[in-house]
């Protein structure tokens, strides 16, 4: 029995000999075939073999997390470049955040995508191009950061909205319109893309990305249906061409600019004076979808340079301005002018349109026929647009909006 494990060891041994005989008598010349795998963790085992002993004695969820992240920056690498070359992929990527709080909605610049607005694609550039019947352009604002249009329907008394913010920095638009916004929340598209409409009561609310990262939004107010509202901002494009710009010639001495961020080449133009801390007001945009807003009342037929144009004379005679003019204010090396919008009952209006162009002019303020005819007529084309910039630092302009809306 002392002899049996030996014994045991040597009969399987030649059993093994008996039943691999042939095998290997072909070894000698037979040539292996390894898997890829197994190669690649020989090669790397022979590379570095301190390294690669290492990594197998972590342990596997290690090894799986570690798969994961390289998975994931492969993925971001590859989305980058195709951002960086597509403009859908682009778009798919939003650049502001969408937040619901205290009854309003509140839309953000995205701090994980760097959006700029594009050279030679200005916000004031984006202009809704088509209305229903019965609208009519009401008042615009544009500044650099953001524009907005208001329209007003003179056959049901609703009223439009259409506004544009540049990406970038710290963009912030909270609109508070719509009560509960998250609970009428709905996802639309407008041009393809996804877009944000809310509904409740008479106001409905419409927001959307452009591909260049411009934030775009109507707001409806009365009985405008969804569809309608839908069409206008599938009408909304961003003005590339050449648009004719105008500057007016002749101000009375007494009035005092305001507006110093006016952009011209854009097609929409306002500009402000002051005088005694009432404002008389300039505007003209080229191509409008729909004309401005007449002032109640019968106008009389007056030319302006050739032109047809029509007259509303206010109902009440301003007063004569009396007095020190506290509308500019100097501190120190810092000039600030102000001024209010005066009451419609003093407030006299002149509208007026260029055939050749198709630009509609509308000025408007506490002035008399002779004076608002001579400053239509001192309006002239520029040869070559130009932008007027914020003024330095020794200057500084503020308006402070009066009046109210019909």
């Amino acid at each position: 029995m002392n002899y049996f494990d030996e014994w045991l060891r040597d009969a399987l041994v030649d059993a093994n000999l008996l039943q691999f005989e042939k095998v290997l008598s072909e070894a000698g010349g037979r040539a292996f075939d390894f898997s890829p795998r197994y190669l690649r963790e020989r090669t790397r085992m022979l590379a570095d073999p301190s390294g690669w002993a290492r990594r197998r004695g972590r342990a596997a969820w290690e090894r799986a997390v570690r798969n994961i992240a390289c998975v994931l920056l492969a993925c971001t690498l590859a989305f980058g470049a195709l951002m960086a070359a597509s403009p859908a992929v682009r778009a798919a990527v939003l650049s502001w955040l969408r937040e619901f709080g205290d009854g309003a909605v509140t839309y953000t610049t995205n701090p994980y995508v760097s959006s700029q607005a594009p050279e030679g694609a200005a916000l004031q550039d984006w202009q809704v191009t088509w209305l229903p019947e019965g609208y009519t352009l009401w008042d615009f604002y544009t500044a650099p950061s953001f524009s907005k249009w208001s329209f007003l329907s003179d056959e049901t008394g609703d009223s439009l909205d259409f506004g544009c913010s540049a990406p970038g920095g710290n963009s912030r638009v909270q609109i508070g319109t719509i009560p509960d916004p998250e609970g009428a929340w709905e996802r639309v598209s407008v041009h393809g893309l996804p877009a944000d409409y809310y509904a409740a009561g008479g106001e409905q609310l419409l927001v959307w990305e452009t591909p260049e990262g411009f934030l775009l939004r109507l707001l409806a107010q009365g009985s405008m249906d969804r569809e309608t509202l839908l069409k206008i901002a599938g009408s909304a494009a961003c003005y590339r061409g050449d648009t004719p710009a105008y500057e007016m010639g002749w101000v009375p001495p007494d009035f005092h600019e305001m507006n110093g961020l006016n952009v011209y080449g854009n097609g929409a133009y306002h500009q402000e004076w002051a005088r005694r801390g009432v404002t008389l007001s300039w505007r003209y945009v080229v191509s409008p979808p729909c004309p401005f807003t007449d002032p109640e009342g019968t106008p009389e037929e007056v030319t302006v340079n050739g032109l047809p144009g029509r007259f509303w004379a206010s109902p009440e005679e301003p007063e004569t301005p009396e007095g020190p003019d506290e509308s500019v204010t100097q501190f120190g090396d810092v000039t600030i002018t102000v001024g209010t919008a005066p009451g419609e009952e003093t407030t006299s209006t002149l509208m007026w349109e260029d055939p050749e162009t198709g630009a509609a002019f509308c000025l408007r303020g506490e002035l008399e026929k002779s004076g608002l005819l001579r400053m239509a007529e001192s309006v002239g084309r520029m040869e070559t647009p130009v932008v007027r910039v914020q003024p330095g630092r020794s200057e500084a302009v503020i308006g402070i909006a009066g009046g109210d809306a019909p």
